[in-house]
């Protein structure tokens, strides 16, 4: 069944109708469905209706709705948020796409020493990055469009102190760092952030600071993972490993 984004309206009403002109144009030119298919309307935050098309008219498409759904973010455990250095060109793309089809609650695009890039230019980009993680959520069946913030690292650990997450992981390249199995093993966690740092792995100063603050050095692999690599990894492994 296709699916399509919709802004919540009348939650009563029995008809809805799709005024994006993006979701309007794949529907009609891309698409070509026509009156009477079935497709399936999502807001991003759990709420899925089945519907008929009713009527295509030029500026809107009206939906008869056949069936409700709301599902809670506390049915799909744990709850990640995944801090990820920004890493160069385009693997951002790439690295929100995947993570939104894994099922990651929150993406923070993250600002390290090593970062090469200007934070505050880059979170211009957010409106294309919300755009790729709707795309994707389309895709993947997921109900839940992550939330997509800016941080530098300092920020990232204030924010870990601000709210009650159950543990924090930090693949590291450093020796003296746990197996993530382990250290998911030892720890029932609902709400788990995990940092990945850039190539080249973060400064001692970074390592030093988040231990400090309640981080936990652990490690993926025997291989050294590209930044795309280890943030896809890492996510994968806690949804799968710590449910």
């Amino acid at each position: 069944m296709h699916r399509f984004f919709y802004r919540p309206q009348n939650s009563d009403s029995q008809y809805l109708d799709i005024v994006d002109k993006d979701e309007m144009h794949h529907l009609k030119n891309v698409l070509r469905l026509k009156v009477d298919n079935e497709v399936s309307l999502i807001d991003g935050k759990g709420a899925e209706l089945v519907c008929n098309i009713n009527q295509i008219k030029k500026d809107s498409v009206r939906l008869e709705v056949i069936k409700r759904i709301q599902r809670k973010k506390e049915e799909f455990m744990p709850q990640v948020t995944l801090a990820c250095a920004i890493p160069k060109k385009s693997k951002i793309d790439f690295i929100v796409e995947k993570l939104t089809e894994i099922g990651v609650d929150r993406i923070v695009l993250l600002k390290t020493e090593r970062t090469e890039v200007n934070l505050k230019d880059f979170s211009q980009k957010a409106g294309r990055l919300e755009k790729i993680a709707k795309e994707s959520l389309k895709q993947s069946g997921n109900l839940f469009l992550p939330e997509i913030m800016f941080m530098n690292f300092p920020e990232l650990v204030k924010f870990k102190k601000e709210n009650n997450f159950d543990v924090a992981l930090m693949p590291s390249l450093v020796k003296d760092t746990q197996k993530i199995k382990d250290v998911l093993g030892k720890n029932i966690a609902k709400n788990i952030l995990v940092v990945v740092g850039p190539e080249g792995d973060f400064s001692q100063g970074e390592i030093n600071f988040a231990r400090e603050n309640g981080f936990i050095p652990v490690r993926l692999t025997e291989s050294v993972l590209k930044v795309d690599t280890a943030a896809i990894t890492v996510a994968g492994f806690i949804k799968m490993f710590a449910k």
